[in-house]
């Protein structure tokens, strides 16, 4: 008998048809694209042509990824915007603690007790920075608050919109004009789209020359 391999896995089409990500100008192609399917693979949400937050969105599900894999991209987009908490509170630790705690459950799924007494120190500090003109900083501090929840597939599509908006943020509020082209948010988007893309060619979800082929001129 012939080995068939283990099962594809997928999420209902109508995941992205219902997304409140999806713009209405990008939403009728979709329905056309997706007209007579009822799920959707990992490579095929990656071909699809829609902004990296969207496909972000929808890869980041309990179809393809487990609990540890969720947390750690979690992690990984918390961190990669952190600098922008950061160089607004530069001798504030209480997040970055909080992030190394995170970090921690997501290698060993011990220390959960650990974690949420960090989010509990974190909170009001990163709280000083609402409603002032730190958007960017706040958004980028506030995701560590999330890193505590139980769902880890809601969990990282937070943190990765939260991310994404701290990214834009930084840059409107450092804008030249204002007519500068703002890329920011799907920059940080293709950047978490390259971190999923290796975890799911590690996963075996994708062929093992995905990363090879599709992401040529990786820099960061």
């Amino acid at each position: 008998m012939k080995n068939s391999g283990p099962p594809v896995k997928t999420i209902p089409a109508q995941v992205l048809l219902d997304s409140t990500l999806l713009s209405e100008e990008e939403a009728h192609p979709l329905r056309l694209r997706l007209q007579s399917q009822q799920s959707v693979t990992a490579a095929e949400i990656l071909e699809l042509d829609l902004p990296a937050k969207l496909r972000v969105d929808a890869l980041l599900r309990d179809e393809f990824f487990g609990e540890r894999a969720l947390r750690r991209l979690a992690c990984y987009f918390a961190e990669h915007t952190l600098h922008i908490y950061a160089a607004r509170e530069p001798y504030e630790d209480s997040v970055r603690r909080c992030l190394a705690a995170a970090q921690r459950y997501a290698a060993t799924a011990a220390g959960m007790d650990e974690l949420q007494a960090a989010v509990k120190e974190a909170v009001p500090v990163v709280w000083r920075l609402a409603d002032t003109p730190f958007v960017g900083a706040f958004e980028a501090g506030m995701v560590v608050t999330f890193l505590d929840y139980k769902d880890a597939a809601e969990l990282a599509r937070i943190v990765a919109a939260h991310t994404q908006r701290a990214a834009h943020r930084q840059a409107w509020e450092s804008r030249q004009s204002d007519v500068e082209p703002m890329t920011a948010r799907e920059e940080e988007a293709c950047w978490q789209l390259r971190q999923i893309i290796r975890a799911l060619v590690a996963a075996q979800l994708l062929g093992s020359n995905y990363s090879a082929t599709r992401l040529d001129g990786d820099r960061k």
